[in-house]
């Protein structure tokens, strides 16, 4: 299946977002998190992240599993 690969800057972009709201969540103690909120953040990151792999994978570039540069194939 083609996918459009133009928007993955918009996609990377929501990503971190999503990442820095996580982060921020994860500095509350631990009784003030709000559960419901990191369930659905953390699903909509992980659907983004598989989405951003296979975007990659269709343009020909791999990210380094150790820096997360990329490297093309």
């Amino acid at each position: 299946m083609a996918m459009n690969t133009g928007m993955m800057p918009v996609f990377e972009e929501k990503f971190k977002k999503l990442l820095k709201k996580i982060e921020r969540e994860y500095e509350k103690p631990k009784e003030e998190r709000n559960k419901d909120f990191l369930k659905k953040t953390a699903k909509e990151a992980r659907g983004l992240r598989k989405l951003l792999k296979e975007c990659r994978e269709q343009m020909g570039t791999q990210c380094c599993p150790n820096c997360g540069c990329e490297i093309n194939i």
